[in-house]
Order: C-alpha cells, then sequence, then structure tokens
C-alpha cells in the first residue's frame, strides 16, 4: 500500500479500494441473482409428450431406478430413494410385460433388481419421463399433452397425481390439452385460444355453463358427445377409483 501510494498519490488508494468492494459486491449479488434464476428455472418445469421424450431422456441401458431419480434432492439417502422410486411406480401403476404379452416383477423387484429402461414400451417410459419430473417436487408443472400415448388406466394415474400434487404439494399447474374432460377435472381457471388467440378466460364452472364466446360455446357442446363416450366415461371412473391408491403412494414419496 505504501508503494502504491508513492505511485499514485496517497489519495487514490482508497478509492481503489472502495472499488475493488463495490466490484466485489456486484459480482456477489450477480452470482446469486443468477443462482436463483437457476433454482427457479429447474422448479418450473415442462412435461411434454411431444418429440418422446421419454426416449430422449433416457438411455436404453439407464435403470428404470436412475431415470426415477435424477431430480430427487441430493441429500436423500440411496435406500430412502428406492422407496421413494417403488412408490411412484405404485402411484403410476407400471407393469411390464414379457414377448408373449404376459405381465412379469412389480415395482419393488423392478427397483431392487436394476431393471433398464430399454424393456418399457414407448407409454411406460413417458410415464416413467412424467414420474421423474413429479420426483422433484416443482413448484410449476406446465403439462403438455401428457397423456398422449398412455393407455386409460395410466391417464388416470397419471391425472390423479397431478390432483394430489396440487392439492398436497401446493404446485401449480398449467394444463394444456384439447380434452376438456380432464381439463374439467383438474382446472380451477381455464384460458381457450384461437389461432394463437386468447379468446376467453375465467373460472371453469362459469365459462363450462355460462361461455359468451360462440367457438367456445361451440367447442364445449361438442365435447359434451364425447364426454360421454365410452372412454371418456372410462376415464371418469378410473380417475375415482385410482385416487385412494395414488394418495397413499404418493405420501410415501414425500414422506
Amino acid at each position: 500500500l505504501n508503494l502504491l501510494s508513492e505511485v499514485v498519490g496517497w489519495w487514490v488508494v482508497p478509492i481503489l479500494i472502495l472499488v475493488a468492494i463495490g466490484v466485489s459486491e456486484y459480482a456477489v449479488r450477480v452470482a446469486l441473482h443468477e443462482k436463483a434464476c437457476k433454482d427457479i428455472r429447474e422448479n418450473i418445469l415442462h412435461v411434454t409428450s411431444e418429440d418422446s421424450p421419454g426416449f430422449r431422456e433416457f438411455r436404453d441401458d439407464t435403470s428404470i431406478f436412475d431415470a426415477l431419480c435424477r431430480r430427487m434432492p441430493l441429500g436423500v439417502g440411496k435406500s430412502m430413494r428406492r422407496e421413494k422410486a417403488i412408490a411412484l411406480l405404485q402411484a403410476g401403476g407400471l407393469q411390464l410385460y414379457d414377448q408373449r404379452g404376459k405381465p412379469y416383477g412389480n415395482a419393488s423387484e423392478y427397483i431392487n433388481t436394476g431393471v433398464p429402461i430399454r424393456y418399457c414400451s414407448g407409454g411406460q417410459r413417458h410415464l416413467i419421463y412424467v414420474l421423474s419430473m413429479v420426483a422433484g417436487d416443482p413448484d410449476v408443472i406446465i403439462a403438455d399433452e401428457i397423456l398422449i400415448g398412455l393407455d386409460i388406466q395410466t391417464q388416470a394415474r397419471v391425472l390423479s397425481i397431478l390432483q394430489y400434487m396440487v392439492s398436497k404439494r401446493n404446485m401449480a399447474l398449467m394444463y394444456i390439452s384439447t380434452d376438456l374432460d380432464a381439463i374439467q377435472y383438474l382446472s380451477q381457471e381455464i384460458l381457450f385460444m384461437h389461432e394463437g388467440l386468447i379468446i376467453e378466460r375465467g373460472k371453469s364452472v362459469d365459462v363450462w355453463g355460462k361461455s359468451k364466446v360462440g367457438i367456445v360455446r361451440d367447442y364445449i357442446k361438442a365435447a359434451a358427445k364425447v364426454e360421454q363416450s365410452r372412454h371418456a366415461i372410462k376415464l371418469r371412473s378410473n380417475v375415482e377409483e385410482t385416487l385412494k391408491l395414488t394418495k397413499a403412494a404418493m405420501d410415501v414419496v414425500f414422506s
């Protein structure tokens, strides 16, 4: 400092020190802000069925266990991870089949024996992808047509899991779909878009019964006929049947 004072003058040294402190504080604030933004981004998840994420996210040799655990908190021990992974599969109702179409194994066996994901069908891989996203206990999920490729029983399981996350984990859900039956089941508020523009928004009960937009009324009227179809009736029935089972398994996941 003495040498520096002699070279640049004694009055410059305090200024340089203050500048250095200011730069350091700014760097710390920037780092903390970036970390906060990263944490926020990591806890807002976009879950989709497009581009086959179940194939893109996991290699064939990835075990079902590792796939499910990739978003679990780092502080969770391996034995607890196994317990939570088994509960996730039970909530999702995963059942594998051999080449002759006969079911084999159960959730506990798939996890404890390290069954690789290559033995899963496309729909089963998609289910594991959805379960892995839920396992991270996100604050927000943007669910974009996530039921595509799933059989009706699995669709009911996924809807039950999403309902659990909203009601028990205080997760915010943005559910994007053309399936009004699922939207009506999950959503408190609904927003209709047409050709990229928002044409109506409001509480589900209000929009469903008192829509002020002709296009929306026509769509709801057409959907009402679909809701009376065998698929829609069976889906609602399966959701009601799986709620208790799903809740018990998800309670273990987040215990």
